[in-house]
C-alpha cells in the first residue's frame, strides 16, 4: 500500500466529512470515532496529543490497514502538516458523532429568540 494513496484517502475523507456525507459514530474505545464504508469500517483515533491514527477493519472486525499522521507526513506540504489535516478530520468526526453541530444550532435558535433590544 502506498502512503500516497493513504494521504489521498485522508484528504477525500476530510472533504466528504466537512460536506456531511460521512456518517460518523462513537466507538467503545475512548477518543475514537468510526464510519462504515460498504463492508469496511474506518476508525480515527487520537492519543490525546497531536498524534492521530486511522485503522481500517474488514467485515469480520480484522484490522487490515492502519497508519498514523507521521507515516503520511511527506505528502502534506500544500494542505498543511499531516497532523493538522488528520487533526481536523478527527475534530469533524468527533463533532458529527457527538451531535455538537445540532446542539449548537439549537442553542443559537434559543438565543436568537432572546435577542437583547439594545
Amino acid at each position: 500500500m502506498s502512503y500516497k494513496k493513504l494521504s489521498t484517502l485522508v484528504t477525500n475523507l476530510l472533504r466528504s466529512s466537512n460536506l456531511g456525507t460521512v456518517s460518523w459514530e462513537e466507538t467503545a474505545k475512548k477518543n475514537a470515532y468510526q464510519a462504515a464504508f460498504g463492508t469496511n469500517v474506518l476508525q480515527i483515533s487520537s492519543s490525546g496529543e497531536i498524534d492521530y491514527k486511522i485503522a481500517i477493519f474488514d467485515e469480520n472486525g480484522v484490522e487490515i490497514e492502519s497508519f498514523e499522521d507521521t507515516d503520511i507526513a511527506e505528502y502534506f506540504d500544500e494542505d498543511g502538516p499531516a497532523y493538522k489535516v488528520m487533526g481536523e478530520l478527527y475534530d469533524v468526526a468527533r463533532r458529527r458523532a457527538l451531535g455538537s453541530e445540532q446542539a449548537i444550532d439549537e442553542i443559537l435558535a434559543i438565543l436568537k429568540d432572546d435577542e437583547i433590544p439594545f
